[in-house]
């Protein structure tokens, strides 16, 4: 099973804290559970509050030889007085990620190969947006009115991998962080194997 979950949203106000959550269960024999959530925040005005949530949960429950994996993207971008959108060739971009992702569905790529390429594909989500993004509206009135881009990154992933696990291991992992410029990170469980 393979579930994907992508979402834009805009935001303005003193307080900005959005919440973005992946969440993969297994409970099965020789099978692979995925699930992948990416969201993208474009905060206009001022701010004075930004705490963001992002949490990847990998959640396995008497498996065998069961691959679980849950990634959690969470991109926030601070466009200055006016809201921004991306421009046409953006929005091309984005929808040929979009594409991407769900072709993994079929993919048949083991755990670390999948998880390579989820990531990859989440950092050219950012860069469509680090590049791409322009003001919305009318021009400034004056030159200091122009949009800048400040970003969150708060990548989160969790992986397990069961042969034998009669018991419940749930795995939670969170973070968040207030916006600041900086190039995505990706904070990795990365799968393993136990012999039984």
């Amino acid at each position: 099973m393979f579930k994907f979950a992508f979402k834009v949203s805009h935001a303005a106000g003193s307080t900005v804290d959005p919440s973005n959550a992946a969440v993969a269960a297994s409970s099965c024999t020789d099978c692979q559970t995925v699930a992948v959530a990416i969201q993208v925040v474009l905060v206009s005005g001022t701010t004075d509050t930004y705490t963001p949530t992002n949490v990847a949960i990998a959640y396995n429950q008497d498996c065998t030889d069961c691959v679980t994996l849950a990634d959690a993207f969470q991109f926030v971008f601070g466009t200055g007085p006016r809201p921004a959108h991306l421009t046409a060739e953006g929005h091309k971009q984005l929808a040929q990620i979009r594409q991407e992702y769900e072709q993994l569905k079929h993919s048949g790529l083991p755990p670390d190969q999948l998880q390579a390429r989820i990531s990859e594909l989440a950092q050219q989500v950012y860069d469509v947006f680090q590049n791409d993004l322009v003001p919305a509206g009318p021009p400034p009135q004056s030159s200091s009115d122009t949009a800048t881009t400040t970003t969150a990154v708060t990548p989160t992933s969790t992986a397990t991998t069961d042969t034998t696990t009669p018991s419940t291991t749930p795995t939670t992992t969170s973070s968040g962080s207030t916006p600041t410029t900086a190039a995505p990170t990706q904070a990795t469980s990365p799968p393993t194997t136990t012999a039984g």
